[in-house]
């Protein structure tokens, strides 16, 4: 024989009785993730957690955004530098070629007049 559904589980009380229990009667009707607050307890907890650290995180961003704008100076220091070594190896390299052709019309006259 099985037993009734009535029986297996309680009764809802109806609305106007459950507003008037206290909080241990109405935890004894929740559902068990209901019943359970120290869970959402702990997940508060966690985000709290969280939340601190992004926060602790934000209090160095202006020493961040200054060692950032250091950076950028420096980068366009070396870019500078780097378009003037550029620049002389351009000369450099024209200087050798002019002496290249000079050493090579040397060269052609020697071997044309003995």
């Amino acid at each position: 024989m099985v037993a009734k559904p009535s029986l297996l589980r309680p009764r809802w009380p109806g609305r106007k009785c459950y507003r008037r229990f206290n909080q241990d009667k109405k935890s004894a009707w929740r559902c068990a993730q209901c019943k359970n607050t120290k869970n959402e307890l702990s997940i508060n907890e966690v985000i709290f957690k969280e939340i601190r650290y992004i926060k602790s995180r934000v209090n160095y961003t202006p020493e961040l955004l200054e060692d950032v704008k250091t950076i950028k100076c420096k980068l366009e220091e070396l870019k500078d530098a780097c378009n003037v070594n550029n620049k002389r190896l351009d000369e450099f390299d024209a200087r050798i070629a002019t002496t290249e052709e000079n050493v090579s019309e040397i060269i052609i006259s020697r071997t044309i007049s003995p």
